[in-house]
């Protein structure tokens, strides 16, 4: 009986097409919005700027419009999935985790102290013990972001005029950038590094403003002390008298400190010696004493101005978000996200650092496709917070860690997460568009013994939630068979695992053979083209194809939305596959949202139940629902992979093969 039910499933078409309700539970909707919100608040406070000014106009939804309120196709750009260069600035300045110039100075001796501070009344030192914090109240943290360096023309190291030679790096640069790899070099300034006034205006009142009020908003102070006293002795021994190169410290710092702030931030916009450096951030200045450094409280953080200015007159809210969130990943950095701070990392219930410390390296044992045992080495934070964490979302009682990236050398690994087991989490070390600002960085935060986190509300981490410990551990057609994830032909096309994207499967050939921990076909020669995911292959936005795009970018409904299939762009958009006219299988983006655990999408107006592995038709759409859709809290489903023997048009045959297995097991 329940075959027949089946087949009637696939055969028959499921007419579920509802009308619009007003009360509904929009879980990921409503719920897990908040960032956005305040990031669109960001935005439309740019919009009133620019409105205000007579620039230009725009609709409700913040996209650019004529005089006559029709849409302006503008031309948005997507930021580039850059390499983070923190660890490499870092270590320029001897600062890196393993390094010893600052830290053979800091004894590992069991210390109930985790700050030490001169107060400007007194000549004595006040350590700020583990009973003085758990008697404290934390408060959101007070960020004091100094814009003097985007202020008029005040910065020496910034382009003013194009032709201009400035130093980039460091002071003294003598030889040009392009072909010096001096710590310092000359660069020349072109039109896109002109620190304008509008460029200014972007990053001041509207950028810098709108991160903080994301930080304001997630992360509190576990022990706020004012005024904050910089540290003379670790300025002048390990940052050459400065923050960064040419940002003064004020004397009054160091002195009488700072009040009302638990963090100073100069901001500056300099062009950098790498143009695929969107913006770079870090802790200039924290306690340090014989035994752990404590909480940052100052830093400096760089927006490369080519980035900037590019937007300016294209201005539009998919951009605006990828801006935000770079600039959060930064600060995040700067907040102690750092292997510099991992040893100094302090169990709140101890006062002391954590006993088998917030950082370990371990050995992984794995076995090729070809059946060649290999060993490889990884690291991981190992902190309670982020173990729960990770135990909890991918279903994995027996996790230890959170793994760190190891790809990218001394600029990426190491204070990032592990492309392959996060996906599009902002703390990558290649930041992707999308970045959720999701719990497993926020309990990093709170692990680090300095901050109270906001738990609530943050963005979800869909990327492998629920797929246990097997799919954790590596990719293999074996372990990674859901939608979305390991795919096995080159070029073809499907929704990306999370489903912001229509994606893309990029393979490629290599004449050296692959590294083992690397190898994920049978052929030796073969990677997926992502490294920084251990080459793993999955479906992924590729810029270079115009096939592929986020759905969240609202930008593409005047120019690439599908209008005969209902195709939306919009913040809550997401990809899913349909039955084209000739049998194949083509990526949408509709709005969806979720009914309980159903999931629902508008087409055309009307919202549609998708049941889990089924096939519904809408308004003469043929809607192929996903199979597993854990977003709606659904429990995950294997699928069969497509492989090179069997051709992309095939791909719907494929899909309600896979179907009835589900339904049937």
């Amino acid at each position: 009986m329940k075959f027949i039910i089946v087949v009637l499933l696939i055969c028959s078409v499921l007419s579920l097409v509802y009308a619009h309700q007003t009360t509904i539970n929009e879980k990921n909707a409503e719920i897990d919005k908040r960032i956005d919100r305040i990031i669109n608040n960001g935005y439309q406070r740019l919009i009133r700027d620019l409105e205000r000014n007579n620039f230009m106009k725009f609709d409700k939804n913040g996209n650019m419009v004529s005089k006559n309120g029709d849409l302006v196709e503008t031309k948005p750009f997507h930021l580039p999935s850059y390499q983070c260069q923190h660890d490499k600035i870092i270590e320029n300045k001897k600062l890196a985790h393993g390094t010893n110039s600052l830290k053979n100075k800091m004894s590992m001796t069991k210390s109930k102290k985790i700050g030490r501070w001169t107060p400007t009344d007194t000549n004595t030192v006040i350590d700020v013990t583990v009973d003085d914090v758990k008697a404290s109240v934390p408060v959101p943290i007070r960020i004091q972001f100094n814009t003097t360096y985007i202020t008029a023309q005040n910065d020496l190291y910034a382009c003013y005029r194009v032709g201009d030679k400035v130093s980039v790096g460091d002071t003294g640069g003598t030889r040009s950038c392009g072909v010096s790899s001096d710590k310092a070099c000359l660069h020349t300034c072109t039109d896109q590094d002109i620190q304008s006034t509008a460029l200014q205006n972007l990053i001041a009142e509207n950028i810098v403003s709108t991160i903080q009020d994301i930080l304001t908003d997630k992360i509190m102070v576990r022990h706020p002390i004012s005024p904050i006293v910089f540290n003379r002795e670790l300025t002048e021994t390990q940052f050459n008298g400065v923050c960064d190169y040419g940002i003064d410290i004020p004397d009054s710092y160091f002195d009488q400190g700072v009040q009302n702030a638990d963090i100073v931030v100069w901001v500056t916009s300099r062009p950098t010696a790498e143009n695929s450096t969107i913006a770079y951030a870090f802790a200039c200045n924290f306690p340090w004493d014989e035994n752990i450094l404590g909480r940052p409280v100052g830093a400096t953080i760089n927006f490369n101005p080519i980035y900037f200015n590019s937007f300016i007159g294209q201005e539009n809210g998919f951009t605006f978000n990828e801006f935000i969130r770079v600039g959060i990943h930064e600060m995040t950095h700067a907040l102690g996200f750092s292997s510099t701070f991992y040893p100094s990392y302090i169990d709140i219930n101890t006062g002391e650092p954590y006993e088998k410390g917030a950082y370990s390296e371990f050995i992984y044992k794995d076995t090729t496709p070809n059946g060649d045992n290999y060993q490889q080495k990884r690291s991981g934070i190992i902190t309670p917070g982020v173990v729960d964490f990770v135990r909890e979302h991918y279903q994995c009682s027996s996790a230890t860690h959170s793994e760190l990236e190891n790809y990218g050398g001394a600029g990426t690994a190491g204070s990032h997460w592990e492309k392959r087991t996060v996906g599009e989490e902002y703390m990558l070390g290649y930041v992707s568009p999308i970045a959720p600002i999701t719990n497993l960085t926020l309990s990093l935060l709170q692990d680090t013994g300095w901050y109270v986190v906001d738990a609530n509300n943050a963005d979800p981490l869909v990327w492998g939630k629920s797929l246990g410990c097997q799919w954790l551990g590596n990719c293999k057609p074996t372990t990674w068979n859901y939608q979305g994830y390991f795919c096995q032909v080159n070029g073809a096309y499907a929704c990306s695992a999370t489903r912001t994207s229509k994606g893309k499967c990029n393979i490629i050939t290599i004449r050296e053979y692959v590294p083992p921990g690397y190898q994920h076909f049978t052929d030796d020669h073969k990677i997926g083209e992502d490294l920084a995911a251990d080459g793993c292959p999955f479906y992924d936005f590729d810029q270079n194809d115009a096939r592929t795009m986020y759905c969240q970018d609202t930008s593409n409904q005047v120019k690439s939305a599908n209008s005969a299939i209902g195709e939306t762009f919009c913040d809550n958009c997401r990809c899913f596959e349909y039955q084209d006219s000739d049998n194949s299988v083509g990526q949408s983006c509709w709005e969806q949202r979720c009914n309980g655990s159903a999931l629902q999408l508008n087409i055309k107006g009307s919202w549609v139940t998708c049941p889990d592995s089924t096939t519904v038709q809408a308004n003469n759409v043929t809607v192929i629902c996903p199979i597993g859709y854990t977003i709606c809290g659904g429990s995950p489903a294997t699928i069969v992979l497509a492989s090179d023997a069997i051709s992309t048009t095939s791909s719907l045959l494929l899909l309600v093969m896979t179907s009835i297995l589900y339904l049937l097991f």
